[in-house]
């Protein structure tokens, strides 16, 4: 009898014992909408930032194309429908796959913070996974995919990390 009781005393220790949990880094939260387009979100210096919805009171992502050769495609995300502030700017010509962004030549980004000084790419990647000029639906860009992230250059001593940044645009 005692070796029961005592069986169970270890197994109820056991079962009552305290895990330690190791101090994980937070992660950042990541929106993603389910199977929605005319999305843009990223991680700004650490924190959200996203336009999840086209041409709403709040949000907007825009289309442009430059002629030229070669010829120049921006989508711009902003996070306030009237005003080019909180935004996020990736400017590129007709390609897929893994670009270097450069600074303002065929590859480029740039976030445009709250007082409206642009802060363009000075390191990073855009990986452009759908890109659809057919003009079916917009005289720039159809279709859009990619995912990007870089780094600012640093003006008055500010500069912004952009990361998992990504985009699904489909013209209206």
């Amino acid at each position: 009898m005692k070796k029961v009781v005592i069986v169970f005393l270890l197994l109820g220790m056991y079962c009552c014992k305290k895990e330690k949990t190791k101090a994980t880094p937070s992660q950042p939260i990541v929106v993603t909408p389910a199977s929605r387009d005319n999305t843009m979100t990223a991680t700004l210096n650490g924190k959200t930032w996203a336009v999840t919805a086209n041409q709403t009171s709040e949000a907007y992502i825009s289309q442009s194309v430059y002629t030229g050769n070669p010829k120049q495609y921006v989508i711009g995300g902003r996070t306030d429908l009237n005003l080019n502030k909180n935004s996020i700017h990736l400017g590129f010509a007709y390609a897929t796959g893994t670009v270097a962004l450069e600074s303002f030549t065929n590859y480029y980004a740039a976030y445009i913070d709250s007082t409206g000084t642009s802060y363009p790419a000075k390191t990073g990647t855009i990986n452009i996974s759908l890109m659809d000029t057919s003009h079916a639906k917009s005289s720039a860009c159809d279709k859009f995919k990619a995912t990007f992230s870089f780094v600012t250059s640093t003006i008055a001593g500010v500069s912004y990390t952009v990361e998992q940044g990504r985009v699904d645009f489909e013209a209206n």
